[in-house]
């Protein structure tokens, strides 16, 4: 794939893809055309960019937003406005994988994949999780703290929006200390009690 062109056209008044463009004469890929697609429709509820110099807290929260929801795509090595700025961290799947278990709880193990020129020069990696079957929280300087996706956005979750958005948890109940008890069902285990506190 090194030094293939995207395949993907931008006029004033059309967009085309061609199949079989690249800088060396070889095809383009379906992950050439798929990832280029998806950036040019920007990020959506299941869809969020990111510089690779982000924070582990920052992509965590990400992670977790979609995990407590339908599940989702991160965009590695995108700018907000669907610029591609490429990798620059080196070892990037180890730094994924690292931040998927030290920073969340339950830990999550998610899907990852290296896009190569993506634009010439330029990486992105993909990092994909799926729905969890457990209520998942970013764990930083001894606190949990929940997140959920909410249209292009990840944010704190109120008790409120636990109970909505996550459909195995049976309740959400403020207590004496500050702390809020999560009670959910899991499919494998049983209920289970989890409390977390409002500091991020």
């Amino acid at each position: 794939m090194n030094g293939r062109r995207s395949g993907l056209f931008v006029g004033k008044d059309s967009v085309c893809l061609v199949l079989g463009v690249g800088h060396d004469g070889t095809p383009a890929t379906a992950n050439d055309l798929l990832a280029l697609g998806i950036i040019r429709n920007g990020e959506n509820s299941g869809l969020e960019f990111k510089r690779d110099d982000i924070q582990p807290r920052q992509l965590a929260k990400e992670l977790v937003a979609f995990a407590n929801l339908v599940g989702g795509r991160v965009l590695l090595g995108v700018e907000d406005d669907g610029t591609v700025s490429g990798i620059t961290r080196d070892n990037i799947e180890e730094w994924v994988m690292t931040v998927c278990r030290d920073k969340i709880r339950p830990e999550i193990i998610p899907y990852f994949e290296l896009i190569r020129q993506v634009e010439p020069g330029k990486d992105v990696a993909v990092v994909r999780v799926e729905p969890g079957y457990a209520v998942h929280n970013v764990w930083h300087e001894s606190h949990r703290t929940y997140y959920v996706r909410v249209g292009t956005t990840c944010r704190e979750a109120s008790p409120e929006e636990l109970e909505r958005h996550v459909p195995e948890i049976t309740r959400v109940s403020p207590q004496v200390d500050g702390n809020i008890q999560v009670i959910y069902g899991d499919r494998n285990w049983g209920t289970r009690m989890m409390s977390i506190t409002g500091a991020s």
